[in-house]
């Protein structure tokens, strides 16, 4: 009565109290028999863990099934674990039995997100291994902008990348339309992109190749951070073009 009659003020509140402490009991009373009949015939009761999905372990026995034909023990072993709860209606649901270790004794026939300790481990080594490289290609790529401006920030330089860089203008321009680093074109080529409106044909010519230079090497620190829109097959290339030049590539 003091639940019931607790932040009430209205005959209706009262009653939809009453109604609802009377749902609760008879779940509870639902529960309790279920909980019992599963005892009486064996079966452990465990309660639904407080985990999310990506770590849970126990898994409903219909998403698995036994990789050779069930035996009497295999039967039983069904029948070891399982529990008994209430739908969040308010109804109760027959009893869910499940399997505590799943990958020992079942072959999954649906998804799931559980991992099991060695596929935690080893997608935790392949991260750090991941994470390493990044690092090392983003601390060779000062020692590279060294190179570019060096190789190619000169009217002379700019001439031996001048074809590439009319290739992707003609065949893939949107690839030269990446964020480019406005201080390397300036190193580059002496100004900026929209020196372009009254250069000369030299001056153009830097500023291509100083564009192409710079979206490279976008696309370059793209792969290094892991960016799905990153051209990886464009890497190996622009390395190769660079060593071809004299560019020395690190270990790693």
């Amino acid at each position: 009565m003091e639940k019931i009659l607790k932040d009430v003020s209205t005959g209706w509140g009262i009653k939809h109290k009453a109604q609802e402490e009377r749902r609760k009991r008879k779940v509870k009373e639902a529960i309790a028999a279920v909980t019992t009949e599963m005892e009486a015939a064996g079966v452990k009761i465990v309660k639904r863990p407080r985990s999310g999905r990506t770590t849970a372990r126990w898994r409903a026995s219909t998403s698995w099934r036994r990789p050779t034909a069930r035996s009497s023990t295999q039967r039983r072993s069904r029948r070891s674990t399982g529990t008994a709860r209430s739908s969040r209606s308010g109804t109760t649901r027959p009893a869910r039995f499940v399997c505590l270790d799943p990958e020992a004794q079942y072959k999954r026939t649906g998804h799931s997100y559980y991992k099991t300790p060695a596929e935690i481990a080893a997608k935790e080594a392949k991260d750090k291994a991941a994470q390493e490289r990044r690092e090392r290609m983003k601390a060779a790529a000062s020692v590279r902008r060294r190179f570019l401006v060096e190789k190619y920030g000169s009217a002379k330089g700019a001439k031996t990348l001048l074809v590439e860089a009319m290739r992707f203008a003609v065949v893939w321009p949107d690839f030269l339309q990446h964020r480019v680093d406005g201080e390397l074109i300036k190193e580059l080529a002496g100004g900026t992109l929209s020196d372009g409106l009254t250069a000369g044909q030299d001056r153009l010519n830097r500023l291509l190749v100083a564009r192409l230079i710079a979206a490279q090497e976008h696309n370059f620190e793209q792969v290094a951070d892991g960016r799905w829109s990153a051209h990886k097959d464009l890497i190996v290339l622009w390395l190769n073009r660079l060593e071809e030049d004299g560019y020395e590539l690190s270990e790693g």
